[in-house]
């Protein structure tokens, strides 16, 4: 990117300099020293407010920081850090002038009153005395909303000085301006403003102009000093209500007792855990003990973890209405939710499949990594008109016996098996060459039906048992889950 620093002339300096040249004419028709005077009175400041546009821009560096991801909904802190490299003068004046496009095209922006607008803090400088904050909260002025009619920006300063009052600046859609009053030698001054997005989907911040008309306005410095970025707004987080969380717990317990193991004789246990006060003495294992330095003992009852697999159905009509576009971002929210609630507890097990227009499957439980990697495909996924949940089947069939034959070959990653897409076009989502153990639950857009329930169990789904089908396309999804406002 070009950084080099450009100085035209305003207006208003061209009114300036047509008014001093005129001056200079007239004293040199007349020969009137006076005027001769007055025409180099005038151009002593326009030769001087050049000079400074140019010094006051020419050493500032700055940079955007602004986070990867990002929930549908929830205030974003976009920070502008400036810094004066020079150690004799100041920096003032300096604007910056910021605009975001983006978003899936075919997501629907859903309500404000159904978002949550709680900002994370803003970050500061390490060392200031006086950081600034972002002005979280609800119901804040301060925020510029993406595909909105309008934005605005909240802007605060840390640094050497002191922060500056926040104060709610009408900007154009998708766009805000930060201003900096002063950056004092060797500073480094922050600036920020709150932006909401209300699409899910990847958005793009252009690059950005420092702009300073400094000091009489006759003259503007330009110069392009922080490249483009871009941001993953992933689906809103919404509540999972107590009926979800009593049948998660229900089906866990029917699951794990189906699945328990408990063995009466000293050579029938399940595995070996760290020694604690009450146990009895005569299920040590006292090889394990003296190796590990540690009591350790017989364990005759496997630990309850519950499992989920979570399903995906994003299917769409060619041509979707607002409701049936409205059910889709709806089951997105309501699975990113799981995902994030999931990942809270260690002793839940997630695994996750897909139905969009590209299907993905997590076989293997969620780590972290894996989160953040599902995250972002659930915002950027698309509905579906006709998954095909039989090819997905064989799809991840055929994943799975290359990683057994990978693994049979040479040593494989830790990654999840099927983290790729599977197969090709819109494909349905996940299968497995075994039954795949845990309580199974849909999220779909559509109404359960005999035809689809078979193929469940064909793709893995336990013999005998009936998944949770949360239609979403219906109003009785709202006993299951609810956005942000929502009763």
């Amino acid at each position: 990117m070009n950084t080099r620093c450009q100085v035209r002339m305003r207006a208003v300096g061209w009114c300036y300099t047509t008014v001093a040249v005129i001056i200079w004419l007239c004293a040199v028709l007349r020969d009137m020293p006076l005027l001769y005077l007055l025409a180099a009175t005038l151009l002593g400041p326009l030769f001087f407010s050049w000079r400074q546009a140019y010094r006051g821009m020419r050493y500032l560096s700055a940079e955007r920081r602004v986070p990867f991801r990002s929930h549908v909904g929830q205030s974003v802190v976009v920070e502008f850090a400036i810094r004066n490299d020079r150690s004799d003068s100041s920096a003032w004046a300096i604007g910056i002038a910021d605009r975001m496009e983006g978003g899936s095209p075919n997501a629907l922006a859903l309500p404000v009153a159904a978002l949550s607008v709680t900002a994370p803090p803003a970050a500061t400088n390490p060392g200031t005395a006086n950081p600034g904050t972002a002005n979280p909260g609800t119901a804040n002025p301060n925020v510029a909303n993406s595909g909105t009619a309008s934005a605005a920006m909240a802007s605060t300063a840390t640094g050497a000085r002191a922060a500056s009052d926040s104060a709610a600046v009408p900007a154009a859609a998708g766009a805000a301006r930060v201003f900096f009053p002063h950056v004092g030698p060797g500073e480094e001054c922050v600036e920020s403003y709150l932006w909401q997005p209300l699409r899910r989907g990847r958005y793009g911040f252009a690059s950005a102009r420092l702009t300073s008309c400094f000091p009489l306005g006759l003259f503007e410095a330009t110069r392009p000093a922080i490249a483009a970025t871009q941001v993953l707004a992933v689906p809103a987080l919404g509540r999972l209500k107590a009926e979800w969380r009593g049948w998660c717990d229900r089906a866990g317990r029917e699951a794990a007792g189906s699945s328990q193991r408990r063995g009466l004789l000293e050579g029938d246990y399940y595995g070996l855990r760290e020694w604690r006060p009450g146990d009895s003495r005569r299920w040590i294992h006292w090889r394990s003990s003296a190796r590990q330095g540690s009591l350790t003992t017989l364990q005759f009852e496997q630990p309850r973890r519950d499992e989920l697999f979570l399903v995906v159905d994003l299917w769409s009509p060619d041509n979707p209405t607002a409701a049936q576009r409205e059910a889709v971002e709806r089951a997105l929210a309501f699975a990113a939710t799981v995902v994030v609630e999931f990942g809270r507890r260690g002793d839940r097990v997630l695994r996750f499949g897909l139905a969009a227009a590209e299907s993905r499957i997590w076989l293997e439980p969620l780590r972290a990594i894996d989160r953040d990697e599902l995250l972002d495909s659930l915002a950027e996924a698309e509905p579906s008109a006709a998954p095909d949940l039989a090819q997905a089947a064989h799809a991840a069939q055929a994943a799975r016996a290359s990683q057994r034959v990978a693994r049979g070959s040479g040593p494989v990653g830790s990654g999840s098996v099927g983290s790729g897409p599977v197969g090709s076009g819109p494909v349905g989502f996940l299968a497995g060459a075994k039954t795949l153990a845990g309580v199974w639950a849909v999220a779909s857009t559509r109404p359960a039906s005999p035809e689809v329930l078979t193929r469940l169990a064909a793709a893995g789904m336990p013999r005998g048992s009936s998944p949770l089908w949360i239609d979403f396309s219906s109003a009785e999804s709202r006993v299951w889950f609810a956005l942000a406002g929502e009763p």
